[in-house]
């Protein structure tokens, strides 16, 4: 998904600087304007996206606090004690917590990335009025 956010916003950065060399006039109003609204659609795609991905992490985030709150509920009605089943659920909760950093670590640039395309919209408009 980063690298699609990347190539949309080289894209559009690229026909926004070729109309802008071009003389103003009517047909460079639609070209704008038939820009911005496939640049409106994408930003769409990527906002539903970056919304599946949130709940992605919410849930997996949710998942490890299950995992850590198991492991210490384990540990209390087993008075401590570290037997293969208690190294298997922390094995459990190291690995959820991992995946946890890795998905917090990508929403994180893949909201940062489409607030990139914000500023389009900003350069679509002032080109537009």
């Amino acid at each position: 998904m980063d690298k699609e956010i990347l190539r949309h916003r080289e894209f559009m950065q690229t026909k926004l600087e070729r109309l802008a060399s071009e003389r103003r006039g009517k047909q460079q109003a639609e070209q704008l304007w038939l820009l911005w609204r496939y640049h409106h659609y994408q930003v769409q795609n990527f906002q539903h996206e970056r919304q599946i991905h949130l709940l992605v992490t919410i849930t997996f985030g949710l998942i490890m606090l299950g995992g850590w709150a198991g492991l210490l509920g384990w540990l209390v009605a087993t008075g401590g004690s570290f037997d293969t089943v208690t190294w298997l659920i922390i094995a459990l909760v190291t690995i959820l917590t991992i995946l946890e950093g890795a998905y917090l670590g990508y929403y994180y640039r893949l909201e940062n990335r489409i607030q990139l395309l914000y500023q389009l919209d900003d350069q679509i408009y002032r080109a537009l009025s």
